[in-house]
């Protein structure tokens, strides 16, 4: 069994998986319902796997950007932290992933190769350094650091074997609560939750279809206790995608 690569292709499998036409929606999960037929496109987590070599950093031209990049790719955040005091530019764009605390967060959920890195103090350092929290990644995408880190979370719990997609009933705790950290502490550093991709969802709004789970809940759950949206739109139920079922709502109460 392998982890899935895109948020994308997760939503799409278990979409089918729980009889739902697309993102389908919780109680006030505004917005949330994704056409069943292509599932949410605006979050690329890039996980590969527990414990696996951590995604390849940002192609740059610009020296010490590309340092940077290597630095969080590593989870040193020692490096990150000297870096940026040397005068690196911590929101500095890149064509394809965004800024570079799009790419820490993407990384959010792995661990660091070198075994001995901290991908939570990576994001730490980048926010102390004046990353923006609400920066976006480019228009095709359109997502937040917030976006990358909800979809990473969840992609811990999604495995496919051929064309059969199931979700993970325990998933990495260690990973989960270094996911969930990071989502605090870009929501403590002012991360809107309402900000919306280009395909018009809320970073917790996207993964609706996993409103069942316990990792949801625990998402959701940090949120609320951030002082941000829990249901991803106001007050709204988002529809169902192209035709599909709507989703049961999750339970609520499970501590992150």
């Amino acid at each position: 069994m392998t982890r899935f690569g895109t948020m994308a292709a997760a939503l799409a499998a278990v979409a089918v998986l729980a009889g739902c036409g697309g993102g389908g929606g919780s109680p006030g999960a505004g917005n949330t319902g994704n056409d069943g037929n292509t599932g949410n496109t605006g979050v690329n987590p890039g996980n590969n796997g527990n414990g696996g070599d951590p995604a390849p950093a940002p192609d740059t031209t610009d020296a010490t950007h590309g340092s940077l990049s290597i630095a969080i790719s590593r989870g040193d955040a020692a490096e990150v932290r000297r870096l940026i005091r040397a005068g690196a530019n911590p929101n500095q764009p890149d064509e394809v992933t965004g800024t570079l605390l799009h790419f820490a967060a993407t990384l959010g959920t792995e661990r660091p190769a070198s075994g001995g890195g901290d991908r939570v103090a990576v994001v730490r350092e980048l926010l102390a350094g004046g990353a923006n929290p609400n920066s976006r990644s480019p228009q095709v995408l359109n997502n937040t650091p917030l976006h990358n880190i909800v979809a990473a979370v969840v992609n811990l719990i999604i495995d496919v074997t051929g064309t059969r997609a199931s979700i993970i009933d325990n998933p990495d705790e260690t990973l989960v609560r270094q996911g969930l950290e990071i989502v605090r502490l870009l929501l403590d550093a002012g991360a809107d939750p309402n900000a919306r991709d280009s395909g018009g969802n809320t970073s917790l709004g996207a993964v609706a279809a996993f409103s069942e789970t316990n990792v949801y809940q625990r998402l959701r759950n940090v949120f609320q206790n951030a002082g941000g949206s829990s249901n991803g739109n106001g007050n709204n139920a988002g529809n169902n995608g192209n035709g599909g079922q709507t989703c049961p709502a999750g339970q609520t109460g499970t501590p992150p």
